[in-house]
């Protein structure tokens, strides 16, 4: 299968996937090759784009869940660098 049709025939599997990996190179990146800044770089740039997936039905509810999101997965990445510091 590849990744044009997974993207047609399952898109909410395959932008799960593109999340995962993407989180998947931050961790790897911090732990792995120690590379602290560019893993935080890489979860923000992964926290943006699951907020703004959740977020893109423009519903109260999903802006909302969007916000909660993204502050809780901000919060998570200031207590990593501050440990990690």
């Amino acid at each position: 299968m590849s990744a044009s049709s997974l993207a047609t025939a399952h898109p909410v599997v395959a932008r799960v996937l593109v999340l995962a990996l993407m989180f998947g190179s931050g961790c790897f990146e911090a732990f792995v090759l120690r590379m602290r800044d560019l893993a935080t770089l890489t979860w923000f740039m992964t926290l943006l784009a699951l907020a703004i997936w959740v977020g893109y039905s423009l519903t109260l509810a999903s802006e909302l869940a969007a916000g909660a999101v993204f502050i809780s997965g901000f919060v998570l990445i200031i207590i990593y660098r501050r440990r990690t510091t």
